[in-house]
């Protein structure tokens, strides 16, 4: 176990040799303010990732919320001034999770003001902090980030992610966005950082079993989970469920292959699966003359308004792409 050190004003680190409480005395303040983190080796390794994109995958209970926070509070002690953002799917999910850890991680001497209503902090060091749900990324697109934080990313549906990514423009500093979560199914996620992974992608993966001594005895026995479930839920892996109508190759040579950049398509097409509770997906697919579809670009989000999220999500990617027709299904699922 890899300990670290939150001390008033700064997080410090130690690589070598384990942080732990001094016996020197205090003020109730200094103390009050003093923080013991221990880290497993999967925690360390994504809270001090040099890659400007990173993903911190794992089963439940594996840490992944308390690393995320971690890493912000850190963030925004490293780069004074900066302007980061905390999101969640829904902003019940940002103030039971996601806020909660930030401020039981975050020491009170760093806050200068914190507006509940706006959920905007400032640090004493000028570093600002927006707390923001992804129920609507469209939303964010006016912000110019320093940096970003997506807790259960893929709740939050991949759109949010290209969003939250196309913020990161604030000058004068060196950006990052990561994202925590446990996996839902084989995603864009999936694609951009395992199946085929992106430059400056990296992706930090750990059991449920890795955190098992913070977790109650026989939790994962008790869970009853099996299968491709537990593969997902405990183990973190991205898995393709029995059942599903088409199943994926992602082997050398399979289903999953990178397209030429000069593929010539002799037909784009695309699919729409409306959706509410359940997400609105769009994919654009280019069809080349092998009769090979290949996909191009995807949309997908839950509660996105029809009138304002999802038809101007159409609008341009049939623009881009020069969509010949969409294929949808029926109605909404609410």
């Amino acid at each position: 176990m890899v300990k670290r050190m939150a001390s008033v004003g700064t997080v410090q680190r130690a690589r070598r040799a384990p942080v732990t409480r001094s016996s020197v005395n205090r003020s109730k303040a200094t103390q009050r303010d003093r923080r013991d983190i221990s880290l497993n080796p999967q925690q360390y390794e994504f809270v001090f990732s040099p890659e400007r994109f990173s993903f911190y995958v794992g089963g439940v209970g594996a840490g992944k919320t308390y690393s995320g926070a971690l890493r912000a509070v850190i963030r925004s002690q490293e780069h004074p001034g900066s302007l980061g953002l905390i999101c969640a799917p829904t902003y019940a999910l940002l103030r039971d999770a996601s806020l909660r850890t930030f401020f039981e991680l975050l020491p009170e001497s760093l806050i200068a003001t914190y507006n509940k209503t706006d959920k905007h902090l400032v640090l004493r060091n000028g570093s600002e902090i927006l707390f923001r749900s992804a129920d609507a990324p469209d939303r964010l697109r006016a912000v110019n980030l320093a940096w970003f934080w997506l807790d259960e990313a893929p709740l939050s549906g991949y759109y949010a992610w290209q969003m939250l990514k196309a913020r990161l423009r604030q000058s004068g500093y060196q950006t990052a966005g990561w994202a925590t979560g446990t996996p839902k199914g084989r995603d864009g996620f999936a694609r951009d950082f395992e199946l085929d992974p992106k430059a400056h992608h990296a992706l930090y993966r750990a059991s449920t079993r890795a955190n098992a001594h913070n977790l109650p005895p026989e939790y994962i026995e008790d869970l009853g989970y099996s299968g491709a479930f537990a593969d997902q839920e405990i183990e973190g892996l991205f898995v393709a469920f029995d059942g599903l109508v088409y199943q994926l190759d992602v082997t050398p040579g399979g289903h999953i292959r990178q397209a030429d950049g000069g593929a010539d398509f002799s037909r784009v097409v695309g699919g729409i699966d409306w959706g509410y509770t359940n997400p609105t997906a769009l994919l654009v697919f280019g069809l080349d003359g092998d009769k090979r579809a290949w996909q191009l670009d995807e949309f997908y989000q839950r509660r996105a308004s029809q009138e304002e999220i999802v038809r101007p999500a159409l609008v341009k990617l049939t623009k881009q792409y020069n969509v010949a027709v969409w294929y949808a299904d029926a109605a909404p699922k609410r």
